[in-house]
């Protein structure tokens, strides 16, 4: 039977996947396109009302 993995190796891979998925330029342009969805939203809902 193989040994499980530990603690430090779980925090290990946890540190390393904070810094490997993504970079801050996305972040914004993912803000930057929710806005702008949740602005058609709300001029879609005027125009049926």
């Amino acid at each position: 039977m193989k040994r499980q993995p530990g603690l430090r190796k779980a925090q290990l891979l946890i540190e390393l996947a904070t810094h490997s998925v993504g970079t801050p330029q996305a972040l914004d342009a993912y803000k930057l396109h929710l806005e702008q969805l949740l602005e058609e939203f709300d001029l879609a809902t005027a125009q049926l009302e």
